[in-house]
């Protein structure tokens, strides 16, 4: 999933304010989520603005209302405090106000924007809300486990944290705009081999992004959603199912599902609650982990300072804009689930984990070696199994939230949408047309892989 910090998501799974079983972790953990108390402070320079902003519950499901909201590298510094003797974790509003514009002015009401959260339920245990809830994510973390140290791998942006994902580094990168054809290291499909992994992505008709970011693996048309439903119903899953959200939309007009800012994030839910649906429902679940990871943080307030972390060529040169990769990302929201997980887990390891994580776990299970010294040194996620399978009707049945009309037809192109048709046009060598909106943005992608433009 896309561009959310663990406290914006999941940072309220367990608050006293709560009610049940949202209220306390259960069998006595502990649990690192928001404090009422935190805040981020103003600068002085920001005098229309009160000298501190704090944490609190959003009402709106399309939380922010824009897209900017600062995730690049130096927004990324900026927030964390990077710099050494800075305050940590005190930099989201100051960036939020550059990033909206300091000769705008911009008001409390759309500066308050990175410190706002989701809750797991539309009503608290005093009857208040509604509140916009992320009640999928956090009724899966709840009946199977959440994991609150899992950071991004790099405090940076959406390609380079998910090139690590598979890759196990970024190619040195801590930006997205590159020449991504020169990513040329392995990834964890390539130690698969073919065959045995697949990528699962909005209506299989264009290409994603996983393609873009390893050139060393080949983007197979019609491997859909509604594909890897049918796939699990069959039994017939790879060892390794990746699921892509849809970052443009899809050929029905369904909007995009990766939960991207500003879409709502009832869209990314739905998607959430369907590929757990399918794989519940699989013969398959007994023997399947599914894990629901976000990418990177996209510039919300998260109170856990990153940690360091072993580079992925230890003594190499540093990277773009002289990062040494030796700390990772902001915090970001992982849910593990599967029927040898005890419900209400904590899962809390004593070392911090990122993506590489995933590619850790694989290559323990299949017998894989490592691909970068960052990988080799990850946690690997088995160990969270417990040694009995949980009956099926232990385990909770999710319903779709409906769409809301609001987010229906064409909408301008977000830095992501951007992004991304424009390093396809560079990688086909094609000329990139005007694109004024989402459908223009669907068309042009169906053209690449040979197919018509949409009917209006």
């Amino acid at each position: 999933m896309e561009n959310r910090s663990f406290d914006h998501m999941l940072g309220r799974l367990y608050d006293p304010e709560n009610s049940p079983p949202f209220d306390k972790p259960p069998r006595g953990q502990s649990f690192d989520g928001i404090q009422p108390s935190m805040s981020n402070p103003v600068s002085p320079a920001y005098s229309w603005l009160p000298a501190k902003v704090g944490v609190n519950r959003t009402t709106h499901y399309a939380t922010p209302p824009d897209d900017n909201v600062g995730h690049q590298f130096p927004d990324a510094e900026m927030q964390i405090g990077a710099v050494p003797g800075s305050p940590h974790m005190d930099g989201f509003v100051n960036d939020r106000v550059l990033n909206l514009g300091v000769s705008k002015k911009p008001p409390l009401s759309e500066v308050e924007a990175p410190m706002l959260g989701f809750s797991p339920a539309e009503y608290i245990a005093n009857g208040k809300g509604p509140f916009a809830a992320a009640s999928v994510l956090n009724t899966l973390a709840n009946s199977f486990a959440v994991c609150d140290n899992w950071f991004s791998s790099l405090p940076g942006p959406t390609l380079v944290n998910r090139s690590f994902l598979h890759a196990g580094t970024s190619n040195s990168w801590v930006s997205n705009n590159h020449n991504w054809d020169q990513n040329q290291n392995p990834t964890v499909f390539n130690l698969l081999g073919d065959g045995e992994w697949r990528v699962y992505n909005g209506d299989g008709t264009t290409e994603c992004l996983t393609f873009i970011i390893h050139p060393t693996i080949q983007w197979v048309q019609g491997n859909s959603i509604a594909k890897f439903c049918l796939d699990a119903s069959l039994g017939a899953l790879p060892k390794y199912s990746f699921i892509e959200p849809e970052v443009i939309g899809y050929d029905d007009g369904n909007p995009p599902d990766d939960q991207h800012p500003p879409r709502d994030i009832r869209l990314g839910e739905n998607l959430i609650t369907t590929i757990y649906q399918a794989v519940r429902s699989s013969p398959l679940w007994p023997r399947t982990l599914m894990i629901v990871i976000y990418d990177e943080h996209g510039g919300f307030f998260d109170h856990r300072f990153p940690p360091a972390a072993v580079p992925p060529n230890p003594g190499g040169p540093p990277g773009e804009d002289g990062f040494l990769f030796n700390a990772l990302g902001v915090r970001v929201p992982a849910v593990l689930i599967s029927p040898y997980i005890q419900p209400g887990t904590v899962f809390h390891p004593t070392r911090p984990v990122d993506h590489t994580a995933v590619i850790k776990t694989l290559c323990n299970r299949f017998g894989l070696p490592s691909l970068t010294s960052r990988d080799a040194n990850a946690l690997d996620l088995s160990q969270i199994l417990g040694s009995s399978p949980r009956p099926l009707e232990d385990t909770p049945e999710l319903s779709l939230w409906p769409v809301p009309a609001s987010e229906l037809g064409p909408r301008p192109l977000n830095d992501l949408q951007r992004e991304l048709v424009t390093l396809l046009a560079k990688k086909y060598d094609v000329p990139l047309p005007p694109l004024n909106d989402t459908r223009a943005a669907k068309d042009f992608l169906r053209s690449l892989s040979g197919l018509n433009p949409l009917r209006p």
